[in-house]
């Protein structure tokens, strides 16, 4: 194994773990930060173990890290979980955020590191600290988990739920927007429609439903993104509805659709 793939130009938020080793030593020379019955010798003991069963492992000469003051461990690495273990240990609570976002955006699947964030790290960082401020940092893992599933969930939707993304045949779209400019449904791309009802838009979505034109998700997710495709403007409770008793309306929509 090439010992050069653990060394890189370090970032302030990387993992490198010697810088959080010296940190640690140094952390817990002030018993007022340990929660009781904490041994300071044991803690630095096991952690210059770990660190030095890491570097055996992978042909890194310790003692040469050591002088040099600088080891990163690369985010792929088994160890990884444990450094930033060590690392939320070693920082500032107001840090942590920073920390997890510069990791995540070093991942090359935010969605799995987000998993190991929660799943991995936030148990052994529980079990593991031996610092009073564990608590608070605790409270910081799990807020920035939140916002980071919150910020994922987001772009998820904003990529999945566009208008187009709705249909199954990804060109049928465009070839829709066409059929309802040379009615003259829309104009400009605006909605005009065959009715003074703008609820009107519901029989065209229920028919190309009924025809398997559209994925299947809530009617109102669907009459949103027309709504904003074509300038309607509807409120929730209408773009739940159809026009009553418009019969003619929906067999105009199916001759021009040619359903």
């Amino acid at each position: 194994m090439n010992k050069n793939q653990f060394e890189f130009v370090r970032h302030v938020y990387d993992h490198d773990i010697i810088e959080i080793f010296l940190r640690l030593k140094d952390k817990v020379k002030n018993s007022s930060l340990l929660v009781e019955g904490s041994n300071p010798e044991d803690l630095i003991e096991r952690w210059e173990l770990s660190i030095k069963d890491y570097c055996k492992n992978n042909a890194i000469d310790f003692d040469a890290s050591l002088d040099k003051g600088t080891l990163i461990v690369p985010n792929k690495h088994g160890f990884y979980i444990i450094a930033l273990v060590m690392k939320l240990m070693a920082i500032e609570d107001f840090k942590i955020p920073m920390v997890l976002d510069y990791q995540e955006g070093l991942a090359s699947n935010k969605t799995e590191f987000i998993g190991i964030v929660e799943f991995n790290v936030l148990g052994s960082f529980k079990n593991n600290s031996p610092f009073k401020d564990s608590k608070d940092k605790i409270t910081e893992i799990r807020s920035w988990i939140t916002i980071a599933k919150s910020k994922l969930k987001s772009q998820v939707v904003i990529e999945e739920r566009s208008f187009e993304s709705l249909f199954r045949d990804k060109g049928f779209p465009k070839k829709l927007k066409a059929l309802l400019e040379s009615k003259a449904i829309t104009e400009s791309g605006t909605w005009v429609g065959l009715s003074k009802k703008r609820t009107e838009v519901n029989i065209l979505i229920r028919i190309l439903i009924q025809n398997g034109c559209l994925y299947s998700l809530p009617q109102s997710q669907i009459a949103k993104l027309f709504c904003k495709e074509f300038g309607i403007k509807l409120s929730e409770r209408s773009m739940r509805n159809e026009p009553k008793g418009d019969g003619e309306l929906e067999r105009e929509y199916r001759r021009i659709l040619n359903f």
